[in-house]
């Protein structure tokens, strides 16, 4: 299988434009309806949920475009479980240095193993590109 990327370059703000952005979310959940009807969300810039920003917006947006794809939350604790079951893995955006930490036990073929598309947003776009987390 051939793995997609899409480095999207992020927003100004917290969500300010996100919601209209229907492109990128559409690539997503068409690469979800190719595979296995499942996007995983990575928030692995934060340390911990309660600093998750914009969740039920995200969720929401996801759920209008197309209610029947399953979209999984992942943070810090339960990424490295949840990668292998998803095809489609979208990483958000935020603190680079924490998403730079999250990663680093990760190799880039950890990530691209058995993916159909892999996204990363603002710093999760960073941290796709060649050596953004890693030497591998």
């Amino acid at each position: 299988m051939m793995t997609r990327i899409i480095l999207h370059g992020g927003y100004t703000s917290v969500w300010d434009g996100a919601g209209a952005d229907h492109a990128l979310f559409q690539k997503l959940i068409h690469a979800a309806e190719q595979t296995d009807g499942k996007v995983l969300i990575s928030f692995l810039a934060y340390e911990t949920p309660a600093d998750w920003p914009f969740i039920d917006q995200l969720l929401a947006t996801f759920h209008d475009l197309n209610p029947a794809i399953r979209v999984t939350i992942a943070g810090r604790d339960d990424f490295a479980e949840l990668l292998p079951q998803h095809h489609v893995l979208f990483l958000q955006g935020g603190n680079s240095r924490g998403h730079h930490q999250a990663l680093q036990t990760f190799t880039k073929e950890d990530l691209l193993h058995g993916k159909y598309l892999l996204a990363g947003s603002s710093s999760g776009a960073t941290m796709l590109r060649k050596y953004g987390y890693s030497n591998s």
